[in-house]
């Protein structure tokens, strides 16, 4: 990774992109599950709230439109108030439908899911995935005509729910390629990969790779994989997504290049797919080369599956990863898994509350991680679902306990509280107290442990407390303070601090 990269990321203009593939309107009901139902064995939601997002091909237009490219949009939808919806919320994020026929006899795809504390209980599927009737898929193709002319490029995700069938793939490829646009495909699972041949480069996962080059091996075998699609689908790259092990990239007449995953505590790979084929088609759209595309898009992927749900990733969000990521190269380090920016942390919160889930809050200088530390980092986790530790920085601690302290840098603390498993996110705060750091993310709870006598001890109380949360203390089974433990090293090794 380099800062040029980043800057040349944060510089990209607004291509046009069309996006052509099937629309689906994604349902969520929140809600909290306390009894079973009298009437069978099973659980009783109560509903809390409701939402309702943009799926399937939507989810990659959307991402575009919010890392802004200018998207026009093409399918077929029900005549029914599910499509009515989304259109509305695609024209809100921004993005043009351009080609939309109506099917009055098949009903709008809707995915409900129901959750309680953040899990799923139930999934409601209504659709018609059969494949889009041949007038209906002659319509469509000729409502793409003028837009693909005005369009930088082409994205194809197939989610299999039927318009993107064989008999309007084969002429709407052909028809890029004379208009010499590059088309990208997320392919469908299950499907004959026969169907794209010709486009310019297609996105799959290593199992979907794997099926459609009809081979049953390992990811070791990947390289055979890629070549065999490159030649099979007549190809200029093929871009084979491995999760922790980054993504692989093929083209024509060129060695096969690896882009290796940074370490990330994973928490929901839903929608990494559809980032990856985002941000390849931003950059390629932009006129960016292969290599810079599958860079991008193998870093903001690493960041939509640290997050929870389906989350858009601004092209700010992106580049200071970039920067951050190259600054620690350039320095011979490597990313913690669980340290995150105030921003990050922020978008991470409101995600986590949208969708019921208790967030716990503790800090401290956490120099010589000990015995004491683990237990408060325990009982905090053992209060709700997603735990936070904020520790001082080193300017920080200095200014608090003198010029000798630290004992270990921010970052050799950063490292040591996110291999605790306890530990969900780690920040880093410059400031003396965390107030601001609690003013902007508001967690549910406060923990610090129980050496401190009163709520009223405890810096914050009462920011947290004025927005509905409540502190706790953490009972000590030990008592190791880090002054204590240099004091006794020191005494061991017949020396003094003075």
């Amino acid at each position: 990774m380099t800062p040029d990269l980043a800057r040349k990321f944060a510089a990209i203009g607004q291509p046009r992109v069309l996006v052509v593939g099937d629309l689906m309107l994604d349902r969520y009901v929140w809600g909290s599950v306390d009894r079973i139902s009298p009437e069978a064995p099973i659980q009783v939601l109560k509903v809390e709230r409701e939402e309702e997002r943009c799926g399937g091909a939507g989810s990659v237009a959307v991402n575009l439109a919010v890392l802004g490219a200018r998207v026009a949009f093409a399918t077929a939808l029900g005549a029914d108030a599910a499509a009515d919806r989304l259109r509305e919320r695609m024209q809100q994020r921004g993005v043009r439908l351009e080609a939309i026929v109506p099917l009055a006899d098949r009903p709008t795809t809707v995915k409900t899911r129901f959750l309680a504390r953040g899990q799923q209980v139930l999934r409601v599927d209504h659709e018609d995935a059969s494949p889009l009737p041949g007038p209906a898929a002659k319509r469509l193709l000729a409502a793409i005509g003028p837009t693909l002319r005005q369009a930088d490029i082409v994205l194809l995700p197939d989610y299999n729910k039927g318009v993107l069938t064989p008999e309007l793939l084969a002429p709407l490829i052909a028809q890029c390629r004379r208009a010499g646009k590059r088309v990208l495909v997320d392919p469908a699972r299950g499907v004959d990969p026969a169907r794209y041949r010709g486009c310019s480069a297609i996105s799959p996962n290593f199992v979907e790779a794997a099926e459609a080059a009809g081979l049953n091996v390992g990811r070791s075998e990947v390289d055979r994989i890629g070549r065999r699609l490159l030649r099979r689908l007549e190809l200029e790259a093929c871009v084979v997504t491995m999760d922790r092990d980054g993504i692989a990239l093929y083209r024509g007449g060129q060695r096969p290049r690896k882009f290796p995953a940074r370490a990330r505590e994973l928490y929901d790979i839903t929608g990494a797919g559809d980032m990856v084929l985002s941000v390849l088609g931003l950059v390629l759209g932009a006129g960016g080369s292969w290599d810079e595309a599958v860079e991008a898009a193998n870093l903001a992927g690493g960041l939509e599956v640290a997050k929870i749900g389906v989350v858009p990733l601004s092209r700010e969000e992106i580049a200071a990863e970039m920067h951050r990521v190259a600054d620690l190269e350039r320095a011979g380090g490597s990313a913690p898994t669980k340290l995150r920016s105030r921003e990050e942390l922020a978008q991470i919160v409101r995600t986590l509350k949208s969708q019921g889930r208790t967030i716990v809050f503790t800090n401290g200088c956490f120099d010589l991680l000990n015995a004491n530390h683990i237990s408060l980092l325990r009982h905090s986790k053992s209060l709700g679902d997603v735990l936070i530790v904020a520790t001082n920085s080193d300017e920080s601690i200095r200014r608090l306990k003198g010029p000798s302290r630290p004992v270990l840098t921010e970052a050799e603390r950063v490292e040591l509280l996110s291999a605790v498993h306890h530990v969900d996110y780690v920040a880093v705060f410059p400031e003396d107290t965390p107030r601001p750091l609690l003013q902007l993310l508001q967690p549910d709870i406060l923990v610090k442990g129980g050496d401190y006598k009163s709520k009223e001890e405890v810096v914050g109380w009462e920011i947290v407390e004025g927005y509905g949360g409540r502190i706790e203390r953490a009972p000590m089974s030990h008592y190791h303070s880090t002054s204590r433990i240099v004091r006794k090293i020191l005494d061991a090794h017949g020396r003094s601090d003075r």
